[in-house]
Protein backbone atom coordinates (compact mmCIF):
# COMPACT_ATOMS: atom_id res chain seq x y z
CA UNK A 1 0.00 0.00 0.00
CA UNK A 2 1.67 3.43 -0.69
CA UNK A 3 2.40 5.48 1.84
CA UNK A 4 0.12 8.78 2.32
CA UNK A 5 2.11 12.35 0.94
CA UNK A 6 0.43 15.27 3.56
CA UNK A 7 0.51 18.33 1.83
CA UNK A 8 1.10 21.54 3.75
CA UNK A 9 2.71 25.08 3.58
CA UNK A 10 6.51 25.67 4.28
CA UNK A 11 5.28 27.74 7.53
CA UNK A 12 2.98 25.36 8.68
CA UNK A 13 6.40 22.21 8.29
CA UNK A 14 8.50 24.76 9.38
CA UNK A 15 5.89 25.41 12.98
CA UNK A 16 5.58 21.88 13.14
CA UNK A 17 8.80 21.07 14.78
CA UNK A 18 10.18 22.21 18.15
CA UNK A 19 13.08 20.67 17.74
CA UNK A 20 14.98 18.35 15.75
CA UNK A 21 12.72 15.66 15.50
CA UNK A 22 9.57 16.17 17.15
CA UNK A 23 7.31 17.09 14.05
CA UNK A 24 4.27 14.79 12.95
CA UNK A 25 5.44 15.41 9.65
CA UNK A 26 9.32 13.59 10.43
CA UNK A 27 10.74 10.94 8.35
CA UNK A 28 7.79 11.39 6.00
CA UNK A 29 7.01 12.09 2.53
CA UNK A 30 5.43 15.52 2.19
CA UNK A 31 4.28 17.97 -0.64
CA UNK A 32 5.60 21.16 0.46
CA UNK A 33 4.21 24.82 -1.29
CA UNK A 34 5.85 28.06 -1.12
CA UNK A 35 7.87 30.74 -2.39
CA UNK A 36 11.35 30.60 -3.34
CA UNK A 37 13.73 33.08 -1.41
CA UNK A 38 16.96 31.05 -2.62
CA UNK A 39 18.13 28.93 -5.24
CA UNK A 40 21.39 27.50 -5.00
CA UNK A 41 23.90 25.93 -3.27
CA UNK A 42 23.08 24.54 0.34
CA UNK A 43 25.91 24.73 2.91
CA UNK A 44 27.04 21.29 2.11
CA UNK A 45 27.36 22.48 -1.34
CA UNK A 46 23.95 20.38 -3.03
CA UNK A 47 21.53 22.15 -4.65
CA UNK A 48 18.84 23.68 -2.85
CA UNK A 49 15.88 25.42 -2.86
CA UNK A 50 14.72 27.51 0.25
CA UNK A 51 11.08 28.08 0.75
CA UNK A 52 10.03 30.94 3.40
CA UNK A 53 8.64 34.35 3.68
CA UNK A 54 10.03 36.84 1.05
CA UNK A 55 9.49 39.74 3.79
CA UNK A 56 12.37 39.46 6.38
CA UNK A 57 13.83 36.51 3.79
CA UNK A 58 13.20 34.04 6.71
CA UNK A 59 13.67 30.61 5.56
CA UNK A 60 11.12 27.98 6.43
CA UNK A 61 12.03 25.17 4.47
CA UNK A 62 15.54 24.04 3.14
CA UNK A 63 14.77 21.50 -0.43
CA UNK A 64 17.77 19.28 -1.51
CA UNK A 65 16.91 18.73 -5.26
CA UNK A 66 18.71 16.46 -7.90
CA UNK A 67 18.66 20.21 -10.01
CA UNK A 68 17.24 23.48 -9.86
CA UNK A 69 14.55 22.63 -12.57
CA UNK A 70 14.19 26.45 -13.80
CA UNK A 71 12.94 27.87 -10.40
CA UNK A 72 13.98 31.38 -9.40
CA UNK A 73 13.82 33.50 -6.39
CA UNK A 74 10.33 34.58 -6.19
CA UNK A 75 8.58 31.58 -7.95
CA UNK A 76 5.35 29.80 -6.17
CA UNK A 77 6.88 25.66 -6.35
CA UNK A 78 5.29 22.69 -5.02
CA UNK A 79 8.08 20.14 -4.22
CA UNK A 80 7.65 16.90 -2.49
CA UNK A 81 10.58 15.34 -0.27
CA UNK A 82 11.35 13.66 2.38
CA UNK A 83 11.32 15.63 5.83
CA UNK A 84 14.68 15.06 7.59
CA UNK A 85 14.37 17.07 10.74
CA UNK A 86 14.99 20.69 11.89
CA UNK A 87 18.52 22.14 11.47
CA UNK A 88 20.33 25.41 10.84
CA UNK A 89 17.36 27.28 11.66
CA UNK A 90 15.03 25.29 8.54
CA UNK A 91 13.49 22.09 8.31
CA UNK A 92 15.09 20.15 5.68
CA UNK A 93 13.90 18.02 2.97
CA UNK A 94 15.70 15.73 0.92
CA UNK A 95 15.31 13.45 -2.13
CA UNK A 96 13.29 16.32 -3.36
CA UNK A 97 10.98 16.39 -6.72
CA UNK A 98 9.72 19.46 -8.01
CA UNK A 99 5.99 19.19 -8.82
CA UNK A 100 5.31 22.67 -9.68
CA UNK A 101 6.81 26.32 -10.48
CA UNK A 102 5.07 29.51 -10.90
CA UNK A 103 6.34 32.48 -11.96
Amino acid sequence: MPQKISQVTSETLYESYTGLHDSIYDDQMVTVSGIAIYVGPDSYGLPCIELGNPVGNKTWVGCVVPDMGGVQTGDRVVITGNSEGFTQGMVVLKHCTIETVNS
